[in-house]
């Protein structure tokens, strides 16, 4: 009687495990967008803006800006694109029925940010989530022109205020990663994804032939996951031109 009582428990558990790992893995998070729109970092920092000179550190933590700059400097060097954003799971909208229960699972892998953007809809920006698929009216992307641009906008900040290049030059000798935020991404008003100017390298000084590598992203489950279901061609995106 107990090891039949045992073998259902365990049947159970079993069950429930797939269920659990279906509505994680059918399900659409903001994550999935990060990647998509273009491999976005999570935002640790609401305050980050575009063109700024910044600190990041193994974390994931920013530190900056670096140097205090006109802002109407860097507007010059950088563009706003607004488009519509739809990211749809293929598995999960093939079951739309089963896959709708984790539109009440708020908090679950990801879709705690999900609710936020939600609660933030208005007039201006339309956010709609059915679990499997995400519908933005409006992903605005704040970008510097080009990755060529970006030496030109130093050159021009070093020019405006000299002590912001040595600065620069004395935190990245002393070993710590200095880099431009490239790109901000923002969902109704909130910061939702950033790029760097460099994944790879951070800015060094003029003088060095050594570059400092960049820190990894943090390992995020939910991006392991954005990453594990794009390779699995699980994640359909469009994104329609900005204007």
């Amino acid at each position: 009687m107990l090891r039949k009582i045992l073998l259902r428990l365990t049947y159970l558990v079993f069950g429930g495990a797939i269920v659990l790992v279906f509505l994680i893995i059918a399900q659409v998070n903001l994550d999935d967008l990060r990647l998509k729109v273009g491999g976005l970092r999570s935002v640790p920092d609401s305050t980050i803006k575009v063109g700024g000179l910044y600190s990041i550190f193994e974390t994931g933590q920013v530190a900056g800006p670096i140097c205090v700059i006109d802002r109407a400097l860097v507007e010059s060097y950088t563009l706003e694109e607004n488009a519509p954003v739809r990211i749809s799971n293929k598995l999960g909208s093939s079951l739309p029925t089963v896959s709708r229960w984790t539109a009440n699972l708020f908090g679950f892998f990801g879709t705690d940010e999900i609710a936020g953007l939600l609660d933030r809809t208005g007039a201006t920006t339309k956010v709609d989530w059915k679990g499997h698929t995400l519908d933005v009216s409006k992903v605005s992307q704040k970008t510097v022109f080009s990755a060529s641009t970006v030496p030109l906008l130093m050159d021009a900040m070093y020019l405006a205020d000299p002590q912001c290049e040595r600065t620069v030059q004395q935190l990245a000798r002393a070993g710590q990663c200095v880099t431009m935020i490239f790109r901000v991404a923002t969902i109704a008003g909130q910061k939702i994804g950033y790029k760097l100017a460099n994944d790879r390298l951070c800015i060094i000084p003029n003088s060095s032939t050594v570059g400092i590598k960049m820190p990894a992203k943090p390992t995020r489950l939910t991006a392991s996951l954005s990453n594990m279901k794009d390779r699995f061609g699980l994640l359909d995106h469009s994104i329609a031109t900005g204007n």
